[in-house]
């Protein structure tokens, strides 16, 4: 029995790096794990080597940068595993200037703010609030 058993984990930036090293983690532990990352082939890498491997996973392709995908994607996941447990943010495309405000500029924050929309910000109280 792993200690995820049970939990519902969605990984943002999942499909390289620390986010794929943890999605594949998480699904060995036993989570049902949501792999978001903004391309569908390495949306569809992860996944595939979760369920080769014994694992739950969905894939779910979705540019954190963006609120209304954000918001798909935690429709998606509730839709498919009832709840989310945990939320693990792997957003490379957060520039420190975007983190010292609570400021959303898409684009690596290059555009219009809207007050309180940052990818972080936006992904947590979605989460939180399922």
């Amino acid at each position: 029995m792993g200690r995820l058993n049970g939990k519902v984990a969605v990984i943002t930036g999942a499909s390289r790096g620390i986010g794929r090293a943890t999605a594949k983690l998480f699904a060995a532990e036993g989570a049902k794990v949501a792999v978001l990352s903004r391309t569908s082939e390495g949306v569809e890498r992860v996944v595939a080597d979760i369920i080769e491997a014994g694992g739950t996973a969905l894939g779910v392709v979705c540019d954190v940068g963006e609120a209304d995908q954000i918001t798909a994607a935690v429709d998606k996941v509730v839709a498919a595993y009832g709840r989310i447990d945990i939320l693990v943010n792997m957003l490379s495309m957060v520039l420190p200037s975007c983190l010292q405000s609570s400021t959303f500029r898409s684009s690596n924050c290059n555009g219009t703010s809207t007050p309180g929309r940052s990818p972080i910000y936006v992904s947590c109280r979605l989460v939180i609030l399922t």
